[in-house]
């Protein structure tokens, strides 16, 4: 006779499984023995009830508790929207900060021309004013020394106006002189080195956006996007660990 059709195959299925409790239903194997003929003969053992330590059950109980709340006022769920919406807003100022700085070779190109006319205007204002002091014997210092130091309010203030443009025409030539054979990054550097805000303010004035069709301004695009994205992510990242954590504690 087959295991299934066997009395005690039918029993077992018969048997109502027993309720859960807070005692684990332990069943040894069964003991083999041989009766006369040499056949081996099974009899089962009883059932032995092994008690947990107290409080097993109680704290498994609370743990699913635990995990229960958690999910259902939607810790996991916040945790996900949170971080989509952390990494969309993310990429939103990383798509400005790359349009933004896509624009940077286009300015900085109507700057070096606003510059070189800078630049000529100085020079004529100081060859002129040297032109003077030459007719008095007098060097260009020494005629802008002599100007400061007159009694004549009038007269000092054109002195000052005189040293202030000298200064700045050398400041803007060796500006221009460094735009000259610089590749896309020494550009960048060369603006920011002699940033001028009288020029930049009158390039701006007649600037005209462009789209970005030279390398330099798909690169420039491109860093203009890591700094946005990774600069957001970046200051972001304390806040959404200190949520996490206040999550967590509110869990426990």
């Amino acid at each position: 006779m087959s295991l299934m059709t066997s009395p005690l195959a039918l029993r077992r299925a018969r048997r109502p499984r027993a309720r859960a409790s807070s005692s684990l239903a332990v069943r040894p194997r069964a003991a083999t023995r041989r009766d006369g003929i040499g056949h081996a003969i099974s009899e089962p053992l009883p059932t032995v009830l092994v008690q947990p330590p107290p409080g097993a059950f109680s704290a498994r109980r609370a743990c699913a508790g635990r995990a229960r709340a958690a999910w259902e006022c939607g810790g996991p769920k916040i945790d996900v929207e949170g971080s989509m919406l952390a990494r969309r807003f993310a990429a939103a100022i990383g798509l400005l900060a790359a349009v933004l700085f896509s624009q940077a070779p286009e300015f900085v190109q109507q700057y070096r021309q606003r510059l070189g006319g800078a630049v000529d205007e100085l020079k004529r204002t100081i060859a002129a004013f040297d032109a003077e002091a030459r007719e008095h014997s007098l060097s260009l210092d020494a005629g802008i020394g002599r100007l400061r130091a007159n009694a004549d309010p009038l007269v000092r203030e054109r002195g000052d106006d005189l040293a202030a443009d000298v200064e700045r025409e050398r400041r803007l030539d060796a500006q221009e002189r460094a735009f000259e054979g610089a590749g896309p990054l020494g550009l960048c550097w060369a603006f920011a080195a002699g940033f001028d805000p009288a020029v930049a303010s009158g390039a701006y004035a007649i600037f005209q956006p462009a789209v970005p069709v030279t390398a330099a301004g798909f690169a420039s695009a491109a860093a203009g996007f890591v700094a946005g994205y990774g600069g957001t992510r970046l200051v972001a990242a304390p806040f959404g660990r200190r949520r996490r954590r206040q999550r967590n504690a509110a869990a426990a």
